[in-house]
């Protein structure tokens, strides 16, 4: 079986700290991927940490144990990676994987459409032609991706990556922009006006305007006539 030469991209993706987490699950049918199955890349237990207990939230003890139990909710946490035993923020992440030796993965459609997309990087030209990708040494692309740590104030949080369950936060809802309902004027009476005067604003185009000409119907309902007939004469 043909082979791909490979390396995990951390850089593919970021938490919301701006610490990398991309990572690229195994292939499920040719690799034997499953669950927390990754390339080059695995959770580091010993310093994800655990942001929410259940237990607490539903008021501690033997009852709260019980409520967290049948939690269908996965507990928010800060999950860290290790890329072939290199830290995820470590600061010389890009020079130590660029000097480890890269990963065989087998050349199925799976891979090289992870190639294409980023999440892995070619280790070399044989690999890259094989995904139709351009080639640029891994050394090379690391470090001008270690370069692009995010540090813009403000910047969208993205969700973490899958832990080693599978599970995957969600990224926070976002700020609904307000609506300014306040410009417009309705005809006196109308039921928008209750409606308004119940969420602050002045009266909305909630109604129709004022000059708005009624549809004309008749309420006259037709009835079947039978033709008259003339009496001979």
């Amino acid at each position: 079986m043909q082979m791909l030469l490979v390396y995990p991209n951390p850089w593919s993706a970021f938490d919301k700290d701006g610490v990398p987490c991309g990572v690229c699950p195994r292939d499920p049918e040719a690799d034997a991927g499953g669950p927390g199955l990754f390339v080059g890349a695995r959770v580091d237990k010993t310093r994800t940490k655990v942001l929410q207990d259940f237990a607490a939230q539903h008021g501690g003890g033997a009852r709260g144990a019980k409520l967290a139990a049948h939690e269908l909710r996965s507990p928010m946490q800060r999950t860290l990676y290790s890329y072939m035993g290199v830290a995820s923020d470590a600061d010389d992440l890009a020079e130590l994987l660029a000097a480890k030796d890269p990963i065989e993965v087998p050349a199925t459609k799976y891979y090289r459409d992870r190639l294409v997309e980023g999440s892995l990087v070619a280790a070399d030209e044989a690999t890259a032609k094989a995904a139709r990708v351009p080639f640029t040494p891994p050394k090379d692309f690391f470090a001008l991706k270690s370069t692009l740590l995010p540090e813009t104030p403000g910047m969208v949080a993205l969700p973490q990556s899958p832990d080693a369950d599978g599970n995957v936060l969600e990224a926070p809802p976002a700020e609904a922009e307000p609506v300014d309902v306040a410009s417009a004027t309705v005809e006196t009476g109308s039921p928008a006006v209750e409606l308004a005067t119940t969420i602050g604003a002045e009266p909305s185009l909630l109604a129709e305007p004022a000059d708005a000409a009624a549809p004309e119907f008749s309420t006259t309902k037709p009835r079947n006539r039978k033709p008259s007939q003339e009496s001979s004469s």
